[in-house]
Order: C-alpha cells, then sequence, then structure tokens
C-alpha cells in the first residue's frame, strides 16, 4: 500500500500515439473517476504542479521505474515516464 494513499481508483495506460499532454490525461482520468465531465471540475492543476513541467520531465520514455506523485482534489496521483497514471483515493 502507498503511504497516504488508499486503493487504486483508476488506471489511465498510455497507448501508442497518444500525444495528449499529460495534463490533461490527469484531468480526464479525475473526471473519470468521479463520473463528471471533465470541463464540470472546478480543478486547477497548476495549484498543485506545473504541467509543461511534467511534460517536460516524462517525455514517454517508455521507463515504468521513474515516477512523482503529488496530490490533486482528492487524489494521489502517481505519473510514471511512460505516460501511464493511476489514481489512488486519499487516506
Amino acid at each position: 500500500m502507498i503511504a497516504g494513499a488508499s486503493g487504486c481508483v483508476h488506471h489511465a495506460a498510455t497507448e501508442p500515439n497518444d500525444d495528449r499532454e499529460l495534463g490533461t490525461k490527469i484531468i480526464e482520468a479525475i473526471a473519470e473517476a468521479k463520473g463528471v465531465s471533465p470541463i464540470s471540475l472546478d480543478i486547477s492543476l497548476a495549484e498543485t504542479i506545473d504541467p509543461e513541467a511534467l511534460d517536460a520531465l516524462f517525455p514517454r520514455s517508455g521507463d515504468d521505474e521513474a515516477f512523482v506523485s503529488f496530490h490533486v482534489d482528492e487524489f494521489m496521483v502517481m505519473v510514471f515516464a511512460s505516460g501511464d497514471l493511476m489514481l489512488y483515493g486519499r487516506d
């Protein structure tokens, strides 16, 4: 178990040729986990992490060992260098 997080509530795997920015994928994943439209969310990802820096940090190298985690809204977000991401509920 990950400290400060409950079970995984969403996993978004990167598909070949998926060129969406990680910030977009994170917002879409949160919306899907909440069962709402991404445009209905009242979340500013930039208040937590710089989305452009996140894209620069992980240029989709395919390496699943490197990751960064941070909290957004009610979730702990883990973003892997491969572009995959996982959302965990917060304890």
